[in-house]
């Protein structure tokens, strides 16, 4: 991380940290998640590149034999093609990718960070019960 993203996030990172402070203590450390995998032959990371859209036919097919992740910019993608991954990962701490989350009600456990934008922990539903990687901070 250098200078100038320790100076465009430290407000942000601090405020949503203070703010997420009463939701974070009723998540889930990450390390509650671990065996997720057992089953299962391969891990699929998606992200919202234009690759993604291309690959939505592979992915709906081989769905049933993989830990399926997607970071929150894929996320709506995947869900209106009629895919439900697994993992979620909402770590960015801008309220822009709050709007990444809205509209889901799928099943997958979504990993946010202690800074992530308080925006996104206050959606309704699904995110009572998020999983956070960095408990160790608290």
């Amino acid at each position: 991380m250098n200078i100038s993203t320790l100076t465009r996030f430290e407000k942000i990172w601090t405020r949503n940290f203070i703010s997420n402070l009463p939701q974070l203590t009723s998540m889930e450390p990450i390390r509650s998640l671990f065996g997720i995998c057992q089953g299962k032959a391969d891990v699929l990371v998606c992200g919202a590149g234009p690759s993604l859209i291309l690959s939505l036919n592979d992915i709906k097919t081989y769905r049933k034999n993989l830990v399926l992740i997607a970071v929150d910019t894929a996320l709506m993608v995947l869900w209106n093609f009629g895919i439900d991954p697994d993992l979620v990962f909402s770590v960015d701490p801008q309220v822009l990718n709050t709007k990444y989350l809205e509209g889901y009600n799928g099943n997958a456990k979504i990993v946010f960070d202690p800074t992530s934008s308080y925006h996104s922990l206050r959606l309704p539903g699904k995110f009572k019960n998020g999983f956070l990687p960095l408990l160790r901070s608290l």
